[in-house]
């Protein structure tokens, strides 16, 4: 709730109605990729597609696999115990990473990547908005471009509510979060 030239002012969710059309369509056995997928809700999500649709994984992340904390390690190796998991190191905010991502013979595209740099937003950096920016607008566009073309997969981006609604201490992860909406 805000106060804005003498008007209180408040925002709400609402039921969202899906777009008619074509839509996206989860396939038996099909390729995906995903973004974030160590993360909590990323390796969630790839264990659905793993078990429910037999998907076959392909983890883009920034990082070398072989430069993975113990804990992200881990949970690679569990994905790899329920099926087939590729991982696919790329910066997705540098246009020349992305190339080669359409011969992966990808059905779609799950886009979890984020970051966070909590702290008040009068003492954030340059430095850190640009990182932020780099995994979830810059990403989100080249993803965005992936998608349009002819044959690409389709594309669904994870967003914050922060992103609509902002956040104590959260400024910089919040514009991120809008700038991918």
């Amino acid at each position: 709730v805000v106060w804005h030239q003498g008007q209180r002012q408040e925002r709400l969710l609402a039921p969202l109605t899906a777009p008619q059309g074509p839509g996206i369509t989860l396939r038996q056995g099909a390729r995906y990729l995903v973004t974030g997928g160590l993360g909590g809700v990323g390796q969630a999500l790839c264990r659905h597609l793993q078990d429910r649709w037999g998907a076959e994984l392909v983890i883009l992340s920034r990082r070398a696999e072989a430069g993975l904390a113990p804990q992200d390690a881990a949970a690679l190796a569990q994905l790899r115990l329920r099926g087939r998991v590729i991982w696919h190191q790329a910066d997705l905010a540098d246009p020349a990473a992305c190339v080669g991502l359409d011969d992966l013979g990808l059905e779609g595209v799950f886009h979890l990547a984020g970051a966070t740099d909590p702290g008040p937003l009068e003492q954030a950096t340059p430095a850190a908005l640009e990182a932020l920016l780099a995994v979830k607008a810059r990403a989100t566009a080249a993803l965005c471009d992936l998608a349009r073309k002819p044959g690409g997969p389709w594309l669904v981006n994870f967003a914050s509510l922060n992103g609509t609604f902002g956040g104590a201490g959260y400024g910089l992860y919040a514009m991120a979060n809008r700038a991918q909406q």
